[in-house]
This record gives structure tokens, sequence and C-alpha cells, in this order.
């Protein structure tokens, strides 16, 4: 979602319609229950393309109102990617990738797929870039999936399935195999993640661990937690003398 986020800054939208793009997005185009076949992943990337185009037209990167850069991972050379030119629909499509989630996007024969596999957190490359300072937000959580002490083996998928089904019945709270790919393809980068924090200037880390990387139903909630959270900080940073010469 950084990219996303990011691209929507850079066109500069406000914060009200960037909440009704993506509420639209959920309601009308709905990418993330494009299932397929699994051979190249679990879903699609014809309906997220199209949602990517229609937002984007075809707008270049260098043609912004202000500077934008996202992150790839080329897969076939194990190399980052920072798209800093070209069309700014297939920067993003690149760079939300997830490996087996969606299918990888094909640059000049090369494969890309999300940044996270080498830096999901890319702050370091911001300050190589623009230099100043450099806030960072991060969203992924320090623990997640954590399982239920009353739970001590992963149950069949006939189980699983069965107590889904069943109504009233206390639900088996365990991750599925999308989950589980997403969290692992993270995992690699978050080592490194820790270490730009550390040197970021500023960085808000909202308390939003409860919500699912695709639970666009929880939008409205999710905007509030972050906002609160973010006024909490600025307050905290208004003490901070090196915070009151930016702002004046």
């Amino acid at each position: 979602m950084g990219a996303i986020i990011a691209s929507h800054v850079a066109f500069g939208d406000e914060p009200g319609e960037i909440v009704r793009l993506h509420k639209e997005l959920h309601s009308k185009d709905r990418p993330y229950k494009e299932y397929t076949l699994p051979v190249f992943s679990f879903l699609g990337g014809r309906r997220l393309n199209r949602v990517m185009e229609r937002y984007s037209g075809n707008v270049l990167i260098e043609d912004l109102w202000m500077p934008f850069f996202c992150v790839s991972t080329d897969i076939s050379t194990a190399d980052r990617v920072i798209h800093r030119r070209g069309p700014l629909w297939r920067a993003i499509r690149a760079s939300l990738s997830i490996p087996g989630i969606f299918p990888p996007v094909i640059e000049d024969e090369h494969l890309l797929v999300d940044g996270c596999l080498l830096n999901n957190l890319p702050g370091d490359i911001m300050r190589d870039l623009y230099g100043g300072l450099v806030m960072l937000v991060n969203v992924t959580p320090k623990q997640d999936l954590l399982i239920s002490e009353s739970i001590s083996d992963m149950p069949s998928p006939m189980k699983y399935i069965m107590n889904r089904l069943r109504r009233g019945e206390e639900a088996i709270d365990v991750p599925t195999i999308l989950t589980l790919m997403i969290r692992s393809s993270m995992v690699s980068s978050i080592k490194k993640s820790r270490e730009i924090i550390r040197e970021a200037d500023y960085y808000i880390d909202p308390p939003v661990s409860k919500f699912g990387l695709t639970d666009y139903d929880s939008i409205d909630e999710i905007v509030d937690v972050g906002y609160r959270y973010a006024q909490t900080k600025i307050e905290e940073w208004r003490n901070m003398e090196r915070f009151r010469e930016i702002v004046g």
C-alpha cells in the first residue's frame, strides 16, 4: 500500500478523496477477490491491472506533481528496482505483487514482484535520493499470526472449513495460506526495516495490527486509528527543538 498511498500524495489527492477512491475500489472492483487457478498465483492480475490503469491512466512517474518512487524486487536477478520513470500504474503494480498472491510484472524479460522481499520500508532510499529529513510510517506489526494457547496443532483443512460453516461455534483462529504467504514474504526485510527505523528523523507506527492487509471493510476505522495516533505523535514532536525549527 505504500506505493499506492504515495502515488495519491504525488497526484495531489486530498485525504477524503483517497478514502472515497479506496471504498469504491473495494465495493466495485474487488481486485483482492479475483481468485484463479493457482498456477502462477492465487489471485489473478487482470482486474488489478484494469484498476491501476483506470486510476493513473497514461501518467508517467516523471510527470507527477511531486517526486515519487516505489520499490519492487527483480526475482530474476535478486536485485531491488527503484521506479522513478515510466508508467505509474506498472510501477505500482510491480510494487504490490506479493509472490504467490498476485502474478509478477514482466519488464524487459525480468520478473518483478513486491519490494517487501528486500526492503519493505525504504526510508534509506528516500534519504539517498532526496536528502533532508525522513519521516517513516510503518504499518507492519512487530508480531503477527500469534496463535491462541488453546491450539497446539494446526487443524485439518476439512475441520477448519466445517468450523467456518457452523454458526454459533467458536471460530478456530489460525492463519490461512494467503495470510501465511504474505507474512512470510515480509520476514526477510523486517530486520533491515529495524535498521532503517533507527536512522529515521521521525517515525510513526500506528496500532493497526488487528486489521488484515485486505481489510477494506474497516477503511473508516483504520483511517481514524491512524489519524488519532498521528495527532498524539505530533504533539510529542512539538516539544522537540528540531521539529519546532522545521514547522516554524
